[in-house]
């Protein structure tokens, strides 16, 4: 029986590519400082995490009710300032806090005392920075809660 030389070798099919964020954690970001935030949204995306920008603690809240209506893009981490107009970060964790789906959250400030400290970590805070913190610090926290 005669052989066909010109078969062509046969190939696995190929899979479909991983969308790059399939794997990456996303960080809600919450902070008035607009050049603060932008340096904290920097660091943790050089570290490979997803960041979403929020200016003060009503668009957190606001961020926090949507995720846990969705299915994708689910929040893992918060990262927020206390004082800020409007809602505090602090406040956001007493409403958001106790909730099932609420990811965990670290709280930072330039306004802390042990008082401060207590109440936040009481209502459930994974961490807590004075600021100025080394930020490097920061950064270790966050991979100890959601590993890049």
């Amino acid at each position: 029986m005669p052989t066909n030389t010109h078969q062509r070798p046969r190939v696995a099919p190929a899979t479909p590519a991983k969308k790059p964020t399939a794997n990456k954690h996303h960080i809600l970001l919450a902070e008035d400082d607009a050049e603060m935030r932008a340096m904290l949204a920097l660091a943790l995306t050089h570290e490979g995490y997803i960041v979403i920008e929020c200016r003060d603690g009503e668009e957190l809240s606001l961020c926090l009710r949507e995720s846990s209506f969705r299915n994708s893009e689910c929040v893992d981490l918060v990262i927020s300032d206390i004082r800020m107009p409007g809602m505090s970060g602090l406040g956001v964790l007493k409403i958001h806090g106790s909730k099932l789906r609420c990811p965990p959250i670290i709280l930072m400030t330039a306004f802390g005392d042990n008082t401060t400290r207590n109440e936040a970590l009481a209502a459930g805070a994974v961490a807590f920075f004075d600021k100025p913190f080394g930020l490097e610090d920061l950064i270790k926290k966050v991979r100890e809660i959601a590993p890049p």
